[in-house]
């Protein structure tokens, strides 16, 4: 058992001196589903209060939780997403608009669908969905890990966000022409009369180049500030063997960390010889074609005070070119 772990295990007793709240796409408004009205006459049940469960997402536009007051801390991010369908074939009248319900084929709504999160009026997130919750290309895997899980049709995040005044978190729709017919999500977070001095705000980083430059390493993360890294999700569409290729981490300028191929720092071998795998703090969710995707978390993060750089060299010399694209995990105390 880990320390972390002891440590979780140690306060499942105590009493807790903060209060829990959510929100979450649950309302009491008119549902927004086009085939409502046919389940309700296929029900015949007595309505007393209307509500709908989930939302609809409208080309270019976004859905925004209700912004949350401080001091507080997220704890428990859980959403689910139908696949994005045309305007067209979205009607009351057109079968085809029941058609996500065949399968669960999410993979255009994970890469068109973003999620931003600000922390007191900044902004720290903002991500493809189903990258940032730990998986690229739009691919639906099931796996499971500390911080990251992908579950039965499921995404949660449980990095804690700490913030002091506010909290806002939104999904939008980055396509012009197709609608996200249906999404849910609820969000679970902690009321707390003040903060400890040395909580951090979370940061997720999105990075992506298609394809890489050739002669220079592909950049995970360049930030300053006084925090930790606490993982990264990274994927490779392409030659196989930029696998060859080193990740370094360079900690205030002064400290480097490097690991002798890309596979190596996720803790696997040989060009991931034995195929897919999920650990708590590593693993391997993608590995097909030229594809792979793949995630890691470090015990106790990687602290630094003036800044932080993370990058990956794709062959030894950066020779070899091909699509990477990245998610940092990492918390700043500014």
């Amino acid at each position: 058992m880990n320390v972390m772990d002891r440590e979780l295990l140690e306060d499942v007793p105590r009493l807790k001196d903060y209060k829990v709240g959510q929100v979450t796409t649950h309302s009491h408004n008119k549902t927004p589903i086009p085939f409502k009205a046919l389940i309700d006459r296929f029900y015949r049940t007595p309505r007393v209060n209307d509500h709908s469960d989930c939302v609809r997402i409208e080309p270019g536009s976004s859905f925004k939780f209700k912004e949350v007051k401080g001091p507080g801390i997220i704890n428990h991010v859980w959403m689910t997403i139908l696949p994005t369908i045309s305007k067209v074939l979205l009607s009351p009248f057109n079968l085809k608009s029941l058609a996500p319900f065949g399968g669960y084929n999410p993979k255009d709504s994970l890469k068109l669908a973003k999620i931003k999160i600000y922390f007191d009026g900044k902004k720290r997130v903002d991500a493809p969905l189903g990258d940032f919750f730990g998986v690229g290309f739009g691919e639906y895997k099931s796996f499971t890990s500390r911080f990251l899980k992908m579950t039965s049709g499921g995404y949660v995040c449980c990095f804690p966000m700490p913030y002091w005044d506010s909290c806002r978190i939104e999904v939008e729709n980055t396509s012009n022409s197709r609608v996200i017919p249906i999404f849910y999500g609820a969000v679970t977070y902690q009321e707390h009369e003040s903060l400890d001095d040395k909580l951090c705000y979370f940061n997720a980083k999105y990075n992506e180049e298609k394809p890489t430059t050739k002669w220079k390493p592909y950049t995970i993360l360049k930030a300053k500030g006084n925090g930790h890294l606490e993982g990264c999700v990274l994927n490779i569409k392409g030659n196989k063997r930029c696998l060859e290729g080193n990740l370094k981490i360079v900690l205030d300028d002064e400290r480097l960390i490097e690991y002798t191929g890309i596979e190596d720092y996720f803790n696997a071998g040989w060009y991931f010889t034995k195929g897919l795998f999920d650990d708590d703090y590593h693993g391997l969710t993608v590995k097909k074609d030229d594809m792979i995707s793949a995630y890691r978390f470090h015990e106790g993060g990687m602290p630094f005070k003036k800044g932080i750089k993370v990058s990956v060299h794709h062959g030894e010399f950066d020779e070899l070119r091909a699509d990477f694209s990245s998610v940092a995990y990492y918390y700043l105390k500014d």
